[in-house]
């Protein structure tokens, strides 16, 4: 019955059809000639009457039975047939004949060959093995040219069940078409990425040159849109960072040298194949994810980082054809790649991707939630025409009240050791001093490049870089803002990053830093010093400060609840100290430019130096680090209201400065009180 039933589908197929394709083939179906096969198989059917009552790219029901199609424009056709799709057409076939329906046409040829294999012959073609995870992974290769199936222990004749049909002119016509449209794509992202070199980690790697020259750009064709591919980098994410860092993406299989010595994948399984132990496991994935990294990616494809199957690492796109490059220690089979974003997420249940290293998830799930969450906030720093104004030493220098040689020599510090402290009394400006000095040492007035957090003694490594934290889902890892700090300067490696943290002594700092203490460290940046981190979650899952992070520490030296600042971070910051400038010229020229009169000028610089001077002599309560700093007497610089100074030199004294002058001699009221009589004198 089944044979027979192989025998009607065949022979409904072979009719030849009359005038135009009367099935309509989907826009995003109709990328290549294989897809057209498909097509034109169940427009021969709709034609013999029997209309299928649902068309897909590869599967339909025919009458009353189900056919699967595969097909493919090459030699010999590959058939993937997972164990888990046979149960699913067993279970959708029923009692009801079926059959699989397969098709391979060779480029410029009148004749399509055609295969109706009957269920119960493709099922004695599978493997026998036990039924565990590995059976997802068994596939059966179909070899055209002998009409027998391969990497089975059963491989039944299929010759019977086989038939070459003629292909009317429309038929023909849509597959060269096709195919024609499929070779100008190939040959327009070789030309598209011709070039005669690229630098990868030092290293000067040759590219073969390109076939063909000025090609109609891909854009124009129209014809196939961007796909998706996850990809494992190492064991655990291993390679993450430095993939980030040196906008690269990477496979490992060193051992088989330049990809593109391979014809096709199943010479890439037969070395993998050589070089294994009886028995092994058949390198099937392994082969394609060979395969598919040299031809099928391209330039434009989105890539996509994961860690097993559901952590999601980053997003990017693919910048440049393959690259062999045998300088690298490891994962010398590479893709330049543009990073978009770095995250660290969790896909849902329902959108989980395969384990193995390479996959074309385009059509899956996961792709609608990378949509989502990563690429519609994957924006650059500075949006499309908005200049970001540029920042020099002179347009820091405007509003500081600091020498310049002082501002030079804290930019020339952050750049050496990229870790500094500032460090003096409250109201010296620091929080003002060191937005100044970041743009400054960026060049821009860039916000985006620049973040900022308070130390505090609750704070601790979960908040500055990774760990567990309730949310709706359970207890999940988080990455801290620290953490996300760093993928961010990772992705734009070119430009310097600064990362300001305020009251940085009132934390717990080895609580909070962790391992990142010998991280910061500048010559223990970047990917060649990655560590795993408290929280990974396996030992290839490794971290690294980015080489063009900049850390600038404020400390305010009058906090008597502190400890000292432990030996191991002075040692991996330089400390700056800042002053009160009530000397400075450009403080006294600050406030008379704001209409202050010159008398009250005056007042505020001789009495509130005879106060510091006051507060440094007492060195058994106090000393330097307690005097109290010109910002205080900072009115904002775009008020537009005028000012009654006298009142505001008051108010200043009465609810700023005595206030301060009362914690500091708490065991010594007379004597705060006088000095603060004295200013308003």
């Amino acid at each position: 019955m089944v044979a027979d039933y192989s025998k009607r589908v065949l022979s409904t197929i072979s009719q030849s059809p009359n005038g135009k394709l009367t099935v309509a083939i989907d826009k995003e179906m109709s990328h290549n000639a294989a897809t057209s096969m498909t097509a034109m198989l169940c427009n021969r059917l709709a034609i013999a009457a029997h209309i299928p009552q649902s068309v897909g790219r590869t599967t339909y029901q025919w009458d009353d039975g189900l056919i699967n199609i595969r097909n493919a424009v090459q030699p010999y056709l590959w058939t993937n047939l997972r164990m888990k799709w046979v149960q699913d057409f067993r279970a959708l076939a029923a009692n009801r004949p079926a059959v699989y329906l397969m098709a391979c046409w060779q480029p410029g040829e009148e004749i399509l060959h055609v295969w109706a294999i009957p269920e119960a012959v493709m099922f004695d073609a599978l493997p026998r093995h036990r039924k565990e995870k590995a059976e997802e992974k068994r596939m059966v290769l179909i070899k055209t040219d002998v009409h027998r199936c391969e990497r089975c222990e059963a491989s039944p004749d299929l010759e019977p069940y086989y038939r070459a049909l003629k292909l009317s002119r429309p038929e023909l016509r849509v597959l060269n078409e096709a195919y024609k449209t499929d070779k100008l794509v190939k040959l327009q992202r070789s030309a598209e990425n011709d070039f005669d070199s690229l630098k990868t980690d030092g290293a000067k790697v040759k590219s073969s040159p390109a076939s063909t020259r000025g090609i109609v750009p891909t854009a124009n064709v129209g014809v196939r849109g961007p796909r998706f591919w996850a990809i494992s980098l190492g064991e655990g994410g291993r390679l993450w960072n430095e993939c980030q860092e040196k906008n690269i993406v990477a496979i490992g299989w060193d051992e088989l040298g330049d990809l593109r010595n391979y014809p096709n994948q199943d010479a890439i399984a037969d070395k993998l194949r050589s070089g294994r132990a009886a028995g092994a496991p058949e390198p099937y994935n392994d082969s394609l994810a060979c395969f598919e990294f040299v031809h099928a990616m391209a330039t434009g494809d989105y890539v996509v980082a994961k860690i097993g199957r559901n952590k999601l690492l980053g997003v990017g796109t693919i910048q440049s054809e393959y690259v062999h490059d045998p300088t690298r220690i490891e994962y010398h089979h590479i893709r330049r790649v543009h990073w978009l974003r770095a995250v660290n997420l969790d896909l849902p249940d329902n959108a989980r991707v395969p384990l193995k290293t390479l996959t074309d998830v385009t059509d899956q799930p996961a792709v609608d939630f990378v949509r989502e969450n990563l690429l519609t906030e994957a924006m650059p720093a500075t949006p499309p025409g908005e200049a970001t104004p540029a920042f020099t030493i002179n347009d820091a220098m405007a509003g500081l009240f600091l020498p310049r040689t002082q501002v030079e020599a804290i930019l020339a510090a952050l750049g050496r050791k990229k870790n500094v402290v500032l460090q003096g009394p409250p109201g010296v400006g620091k929080t003002f001093v060191a937005q100044r000095l970041a743009f400054a040492l960026m060049g821009q007035k860039d916000k985006t490049r620049v973040s900022m957090v308070q130390f505090h003694q609750s704070y601790s490594y979960e908040d500055f870089i990774q760990g567990y934290r309730p949310s709706k889902e359970g207890i999940l890892r988080r990455d801290g803002i620290f953490y996300d700090f760093c993928n961010r300067a990772r992705l734009d490696r070119a430009r310097p990053f600064v990362f300001i943290i305020d009251e940085i002594n009132r934390g717990n700092l080895s609580k909070i830093f962790g391992e990142l203490m010998m991280l910061i460290e500048h010559d223990k940046r970047g990917p060649e010093h990655t560590i795993p981190l408290t929280y990974s979650e396996s030992s290839g899952e490794r971290f690294s400060v980015p080489e063009n992070i900049h850390l600038l520490g404020l400390m305010n030296t009058a906090n008597r609840s502190l400890a000292m600042v432990d030996y191991a971070l002075r040692r991996r910051f330089v400390f700056f100290d800042l002053e009160p400038q009530f000397g400075c010229d450009a403080f006294r020229d600050a406030l008379q430019g704001q209409g202050a009169p010159t008398f009250l000028v005056d007042r505020i610089i001789e009495r509130m130096t005879a106060l510091n001077r006051t507060i440094s002599k007492d060195e058994k309560n106090l000393g330097r680090g307690f005097e109290v700093g010109h910002s205080f007497f900072c009115p904002p610089a775009d008020s537009s209201e005028a000012l009654d100074w006298e009142a505001w030199y008051r108010a200043i004294v009465e609810l700023e400065i005595a206030p301060l002058l009362r914690e500091y001699w708490f065991d010594d009221m007379p004597r705060a009180r006088k000095q603060a009589e004295r200013l308003l004198e």
